[in-house]
């Protein structure tokens, strides 16, 4: 998943303040900071009705990221970013590269530019789980192809972000997406449109409101997203649902809460998905009339051992219903986040 968020706001903020610089004169700076993850997850799964347990497994991931940045004499400022992850079975991979040039209150990124502007955070307001997942929060292309962002912070509180995945393939569109979100104190709402073209033919569009609010310890947000062309229900697997199979046309809400507590926090996530349409992308051309549901709920506590080092301990339930019904998930899942 995409951690994001007030999931790991204690590890963001120590990630910054700990990168080391390595090199730095009057107008360059380059920084090297990583990430080590440790899990413990055992978890069933059901496939029309056929259910499948896996024993507890250890995994891990790890990554080292490199950003760098430079002062022209014009004011403006040049900047790039890039790692090196993997998890110790499948090699390492360059990952998250993107350079930019940026002023006062725009910048613009050309990459993999989501962790320079991404439209879609407008609307992930919900993600506050550290592995769990949710439901229809994931932008078709993203994290798989290049693109351009552009973000601009025209007055204080206020940003605003247009960004497009493209796609090689002919005939396929690219993602285009456009966002606003506006953050005060202890309030923020967003909105955020895209639209895609997932198959030949057919578009995959989708608009998405999110609002949240943080006050004397606790964490409230909800998301709305209406979506055509969604190929990935999050934890629950449908087999006509899926980015080579089809997508399906209907209305995701996303609801989560937390509580902190010093370095303890308690949480949860819960989505809602209803789907009236699906396509096939054998043939877009007809859509038929469905009566599917998802949902999906986490429940997790995490404590951070210390600037650097967060724990956590995370249950997620996902069940398909109606149309779907004998397509569930549950795992329970133990974790550590060390970055430096």
């Amino acid at each position: 998943m995409k951690k994001t968020l007030l999931a790991l706001a204690v590890l963001a903020a120590a990630s910054s303040v700990n990168a080391a610089e390595i090199y730095s004169n009057d107008s360059t700076s380059v920084g090297l900071k990583g990430e080590i993850d440790a899990y413990l997850i055992q978890k069933e799964t059901s496939k029309d009705y056929a259910k499948t347990k896996n024993s507890a497994d250890f995994s891990t991931w790890a990554k080292i990221q490199l950003d760098a940045s430079h002062k022209l004499s014009n004011g403006l400022t040049t900047f790039g970013s890039f790692e090196f992850e993997g998890d110790g079975s499948a090699g390492v991979v360059v990952d998250d590269l993107y350079v930019g040039v940026k002023g006062d209150i725009w910048g613009v990124a050309v990459g993999e530019t989501g962790d320079f502007a991404e439209s879609f955070d407008a609307i992930q307001k919900t993600d506050i789980a550290n592995e769990g997942n949710y439901i229809g929060l994931d932008r078709p292309y993203e994290s798989k192809t290049e693109g351009l962002a552009l973000k601009v912070t025209p007055v204080g509180g206020l940003t605003l972000v247009a960004d497009v995945y493209t796609n090689s393939t002919d005939k396929l569109d690219n993602s285009y997406g456009l966002s606003a979100n506006y953050a005060m104190d202890m309030f923020s709402v967003g909105a955020s449109f895209n639209s895609s073209e997932v198959a030949k033919d057919y578009d995959a569009s989708s608009f998405g409101v999110s609002a949240s609010v943080d006050v004397a310890g606790f964490f409230f947000a909800a998301t709305y997203l209406s979506t055509e062309g969604l190929s990935s229900l999050g934890a629950a697997d449908v087999a006509s649902v899926s980015s080579t199979s089809g997508a399906v046309e209907g209305d995701v809400w996303n609801l989560a809460a937390s509580y902190q507590i010093d370095a303890l926090r308690l949480y949860t996530t819960y989505a809602f998905a209803d789907f009236d349409k699906a396509v096939s992308f054998a043939n877009v051309s007809q859509k038929t009339t469905i009566d599917a549901q998802v949902t999906d709920l986490v429940v997790g506590v995490d404590y951070a051992v210390s600037s650097n080092v967060l724990v956590f301990v995370e249950y997620e339930t996902a069940e398909a219903k109606k149309a779907w019904a004998g397509n569930d998930y549950e795992d329970i899942t133990l974790g550590v986040y060390y970055t430096f």
